[in-house]
């Protein structure tokens, strides 16, 4: 009686007389196993009908087992490639040093917050800043150290807008921006006020070495947002080097109407 299981080597041998079939399953990138089906001696060949119905019994557990794990697979895997998608978008709108939006992202979400539709009629305010002499700083102490001066500014304007309907970007160097919503003059003055009196109070801190600096501010206020915010930022811009030619360390308040052309070109030589 010819043995039910035989060795790799005898399989080898009983090719040649027999046909031999060999079904191989994989679930996405993991081998799990193969199947091989050969006949015993030659009065037990493998016939066609018995290949097929093989074949067909292999497809059934399949069906009832292996399809439902790659789907789950499948599904882990498309949930995966949604967050690593999510991921690559929120980092291009994100400045990876202060964790503040950078310009794109900041963009973006001044014009969803003040949508025309949602935003009209409600007050707003925006803040424009720079850090004082800050390639001095750089060039003193090194980037590493400017490095932490900028987050340590963007750390205080996180804690003066904390509870606050606000957006707040960092738009390149040492530039911030901030866009307060439904809030008062008074209120958003008070709020500029906080920033610049913290970041000149508190020192930066790095590699043990404690040092002070100060902040320029430029605000623009308005009673009702505008189907654009860019006017309002243009105003605080332009306030801001009005803070920095008047002596720096100082919150500008823009008029209630925008500069004209000579004035513009006036502030770009301020800077």
């Amino acid at each position: 009686m010819a043995r039910a299981v035989r060795t790799k080597y005898e399989v080898v041998r009983w090719t040649a007389m027999q046909p031999l079939l060999g079904l191989g399953l994989v679930l996405p990138a993991t081998a799990i196993g193969v199947f091989w089906l050969y006949g015993g001696d030659l009065s037990n060949w493998v016939s066609g009908y018995a290949a097929m119905g093989f074949c067909l019994a292999l497809a059934a557990v399949e069906t009832l087992i292996i399809a439902p794990t790659v789907a789950i697979r499948s599904g882990r895997m498309l949930r995966q490639l949604n967050l690593a998608r999510d991921e690559v978008v929120r980092l291009a709108h994100v400045d990876p040093l202060t964790g503040l939006l950078n310009r794109r992202g900041f963009d973006k979400v001044a014009a969803e917050t003040f949508a025309p539709h949602d935003a009209m009629g409600c007050s707003a305010a925006a803040l424009m800043c720079d850090l004082d002499h800050f390639k001095s700083i750089n060039d003193e102490f090194g980037h590493e150290f400017g490095d932490a001066a900028l987050r340590h500014v963007a750390n205080v304007f996180r804690a003066a807008t904390r509870g606050k309907m606000a957006v707040l970007g960092r738009l390149g160097g040492d530039e911030f921006v901030l866009l307060l919503r439904e809030v008062t003059r008074s209120e958003a003055l008070a709020v500029a006020d906080n920033i610049r009196l913290t970041v000149a109070t508190l020192p930066v801190e790095c590699d043990g070495e404690k040092v002070w600096i100060t902040i320029s501010m430029g605000f623009a206020a308005t009673s009702s947002c505008e189907s654009r915010v860019s006017p309002l930022i243009a105003r605080a811009d332009a306030a801001l080097y009005e803070a920095k030619r008047g002596g720096r360390n100082r919150v500008e308040v823009a008029p209630d109407f925008p500069l004209g052309a000579a004035e513009d070109g006036d502030r770009r030589q301020a800077a």
